[in-house]
């Protein structure tokens, strides 16, 4: 009778260990599912929150790139085509094609024929592309990046965001650069001014275009990283 007993009790114990054991491993389990499932709602969220910003700052990349090509243009335009006397010399052909890549820059309102088929051109010349500052913003992408969240990204998506954030970074500075020399109060002095416009111009433009390069491949580039 002792040793039913004791058969019995080691069936009781085996059968509640396990019992025990299912729950807790179930516990666990399910907590890591729920952490598991947490964690990616975070992410897409995260990521959804950066598209969105990278959207808002390619419009504004936009707009600030077709504004910078139109001046160096212009520039590049009135370097070729104007002589000493301030006087917009050029042929029909040449004209034309500048009022097709920068339409409303230039309103010819008389010409003269000149010799070797150019024209003296008289009219207007709005030289006023609002130059002005860009509010580019990284804060979705710093708000992860300092988030213990950004963890469990991948490499390839956290690289991606941080050359990106880089691109911008410089681009901005660049900007910077091209407001400060259009405002400094002794360029009329400087006789390579003009030259460091146009380089610095230039600069910017490829910055931003690296950029707009980095926003078009975004939505791809992010869309393993949910």
């Amino acid at each position: 009778m002792k040793l039913k007993n004791s058969k019995f009790l080691t069936s009781n114990w085996v059968i509640t260990l396990t019992a025990t054991l299912i729950g807790v491993f179930g516990a666990l389990f399910l907590n890591e599912w729920v952490v598991s499932k947490n964690v990616k709602n975070q992410k897409s969220i995260a990521v959804k929150n950066i598209l969105i910003e990278i959207e808002e700052n390619k419009t504004k990349i936009e707009k600030s790139l077709k504004k910078h090509k139109t001046f160096i243009g212009t520039l590049l335009f009135m370097e070729k085509n104007m002589d000493k006397e301030n006087r917009l010399i050029t042929d029909v052909e040449s004209l034309q094609a500048f009022r097709t890549d920068f339409p409303n820059v230039f309103t010819a309102q008389d010409s003269t024929l000149l010799e070797n088929g150019k024209y003296h051109y008289k009219g207007n010349m709005d030289l006023n592309f609002d130059l002005s500052h860009v509010n580019l913003t990284n804060i979705a992408w710093n708000t992860l990046k300092h988030n213990s969240l950004a963890n469990s990204f991948g490499f390839d998506c956290l690289m991606f965001l941080e050359q990106m954030a880089n691109i911008t970074e410089e681009t901005l500075k660049q900007e910077r650069i091209l407001l400060n020399l259009m405002k400094d109060q002794n360029r009329n002095e400087a006789d390579d001014y003009e030259e460091r416009m146009k380089d610095e111009l230039m600069f910017l433009i490829e910055f931003e275009k690296a950029l707009l390069e980095a926003y078009n491949y975004s939505e791809e580039k992010l869309s393993d990283c949910r």
